[in-house]
């Protein structure tokens, strides 16, 4: 999914500062608008793809087969052990991985033992994509009910706009370690638990506030617009 750019430019649909909010009450705008919402969502997928990649960046760096590329960093500055990676995506959800996230990523141990509970990566990642762009850092760690939580920092463009997205340990994201390779992209959501802190530009507009998983779709709560307080309201991701 992809927004075009007239998207953008959101004051005819935003209801302004001093604008009433339907209720008789100047001054505040009472949810995000449409625009704003869909802006959001296709931040959130792009980042999803990016959760998408880490099972199978994994997999291969511990000896298995997959569409990843993981090999020994030349960098001698870099810690041991230390990879670089590259692992094809799909963003867009046309089956075809032509985009891709590139990076380092630097491991507790050696990855070719196998992962075992307590194990922890940090990857330094990039995101490539035709129509989307982003950089950050996860802290990787590997739990009993072979999950891999994901904390961290990043960032994501895409259609003009950008999320500024933070991951807390205490509210870390959940990824299984093995994924259907089948399963269409973004189709299910690629993670349980967790909390993703955001904060959405889009030209002179922000869109703030944190995305959870609800019973059946994205939940996005203790949000606001410009700064003002907006009800809770579902993202059409499920």
């Amino acid at each position: 999914m992809r927004i075009v750019t007239g998207l953008l430019f959101l004051g005819a649909a935003l209801c302004a500062p001093g604008c009433s909010d339907g209720n008789g009450n100047g001054g505040e705008t009472t949810e995000p608008t449409p625009e704003q919402a869909a802006l959001l969502e296709a931040c959130t997928l792009d980042l999803f793809g990016v959760f998408e990649g880490l099972p199978d960046l994994l997999l291969v760096a511990q000896g298995e087969s997959g569409g990843a590329v993981v090999v020994p960093s030349p960098d001698p500055a870099d810690p041991r052990p230390a990879y670089t990676v590259h692992v094809p995506i799909d963003l867009d959800g046309d089956g075809n991985r032509d985009d891709a996230v590139d990076g380092t990523i630097t491991f507790s141990r050696d990855p070719a033992l196998g992962f075992a509970p307590g194990d922890r990566a940090s990857l330094s990642w990039t995101l490539l994509g035709d129509d989307a762009q982003g950089s950050g850092t996860f802290d990787l760690r590997v739990t009993p009910s072979g999950m891999v939580e994901v904390m961290g920092s990043g960032t994501i463009t895409t259609g003009g706009c950008t999320m500024d997205l933070v991951i807390d340990e205490a509210h870390a994201v959940a990824v299984p370690l093995r994924m259907a390779p089948q399963a269409p992209s973004h189709v299910a959501l690629p993670f349980e638990g967790g909390r993703i802190r955001f904060v959405l530009e889009a030209g002179p507009e922000t869109l703030g506030g944190t995305i959870t998983r609800g019973a059946a779709t994205l939940e996005v709560y203790s949000a606001d617009v410009n700064g003002v307080p907006v009800p809770d309201f579902p993202l059409g991701i499920g």
